[in-house]
């Protein structure tokens, strides 16, 4: 009775497993061919390479000699490409475009002689479009200083986006004749040897968004008319013709110290100029240097003696240098008078109490560079007649002036170097 029972239920087992395995067939019946199926070999290494409003897909061919096509699918296999597999090709590539700016699922499937399609392979790609474009900017200009007595321009670059690949500059030479540069990311200055500043520089900047993109995005033009202007001249003025003018309303000098100290070469102690009292501030003296020269920088010698002259009591503090190439003899404050820097000579350590090495420093004189400015927007002009006017003393800027100094100005000497332009 139990060997019955045990046949009825392994039977019945049996009969029910039937439709269960029928069941599991059919979700495969449609992969299944008659003795069986072949798939060619597949796109190997796929990469995608971005680009503008297009896209570049490649891989590696594989050593299926059968494959002699490839069909690419995107947008859910709802599009796709067709492209022939030249024999004995190693790299396939292909381009897909115009495409919408986005980011896209791209399948590849090869085929081969007999039509049959390998399994697919997924690569994602970037198409890049006026949104990337309107996001990119031109390399900006820290400084642009054009040197008037070199005749070179020097452009000091803000530091690239790490997507940019160069920025093209276009410009003039001085013989008329157009010439193009490329200025490399990791350059932070370019010097312009040959340049007409009087023609505009013209430059864009390239970016890659991607290091692998097949096109390059380019800024609108920028052009350029504008340059500070500098003046590198360091030739020595002479001062054998250097003659002291007393104009009306000049500062009168004291008994003994008269201008024409300030060009005897005598750097020794007590030596220089001393203004009279009364005179306020500002004040002013006047000197013919007897040559038209374009001034770039000059050297001004506080008075060396044991008083704290030097960074100290009337040495000039605050002052300016004008300049004329014809005279008013009246001594008035008229369009011919240029203004070419205004200056300020302090500690180079900031210290209101001069360092032992910012008596060293001044000991050797105090340089100042003359450039454009708001006060000199064209001090490079050339120029014979020079004021020197003193805004302010460092006496005079104390809390409590030291009345034995009073608003008096003196100085040792001052040198000017730039480019004598006539006799």
């Amino acid at each position: 009775m139990k060997m019955k029972k045990f046949v009825f239920i392994f039977l019945v087992g049996i009969t029910l497993s039937f439709p269960s395995c029928k069941q599991s067939d059919s979700l495969y019946v449609d992969y299944i061919v008659p003795n069986g199926i072949t798939y060619p070999g597949i796109a190997l290494d796929v990469e995608s390479h971005p680009g503008r409003y297009r896209i570049e897909i490649a891989w590696l061919n594989g050593s299926d000699p059968n494959v002699v096509k490839a069909r690419i699918y995107w947008n859910n296999y709802t599009e796709w490409q067709d492209l022939d597999i030249p024999p004995g090709a190693d790299t396939i590539r292909h381009i897909i475009g115009p495409l919408d700016e986005n980011t896209y699922s791209f399948m590849i499937r090869t085929i081969d002689t007999k039509g049959n399609l390998s399994v697919p392979v997924e690569v994602i790609g970037v198409v890049y479009g006026d949104l990337y474009f309107s996001s990119l900017f031109n390399r900006a200009i820290k400084t642009d200083v054009f040197d008037v007595f070199d005749k070179i321009l020097v452009l000091n670059w803000y530091n690239a986006d790490p997507s940019e690949i160069g920025v093209n500059l276009s410009y003039t030479d001085t013989n008329g004749n157009q010439k193009t540069m490329l200025v490399d990311p990791s350059e932070t200055t370019t010097v312009i040897n040959d340049i007409d500043i009087d023609q505009p520089l013209v430059y864009n900047t390239m970016y890659l968004p991607d290091s692998m993109a097949i096109d390059i995005f380019s800024t609108a033009n920028v052009e350029k008319r504008t340059f500070t202007l500098a003046f590198s001249g360091r030739d020595f003025i002479p001062k054998t013709n250097w003659t002291e003018l007393v104009l009306p309303n000049d500062a009168i000098a004291l008994s003994g110290y008269p201008v024409s100290n300030i060009w005897n070469e005598n750097y020794s102690n007590y030596n220089g100029f001393f203004s009279g009292y009364n005179f306020g501030f500002p004040q002013w003296i006047t000197w013919d240097m007897g040559v038209n020269a374009i001034l770039g920088s000059l050297k001004i010698w506080h008075i060396l003696d044991a008083s704290p002259r030097l960074y100290g009591g009337e040495s000039p503090r605050r002052f300016e240098i004008w300049g004329a190439v014809e005279l008013n003899e009246t001594g008035e404050w008229d369009d011919s008078w240029i203004p070419l820097g205004q200056f300020l000579t302090v500690p180079p350590s900031g210290s209101t109490t001069p360092t032992p090495d910012d008596i060293a420093f001044g000991r050797q004189g105090i340089e100042c560079i003359f450039s454009v400015t708001d006060f000199a927007p064209n001090p490079f002009v050339p120029v014979r007649y020079i004021r020197f006017k003193t805004l302010e003393t460092f006496n005079s800027v104390l809390s409590s002036p030291d009345p034995d100094y009073g608003d008096r100005v003196a100085f040792g000497n001052i040198s000017f170097y730039g480019l004598v332009v006539e006799d």
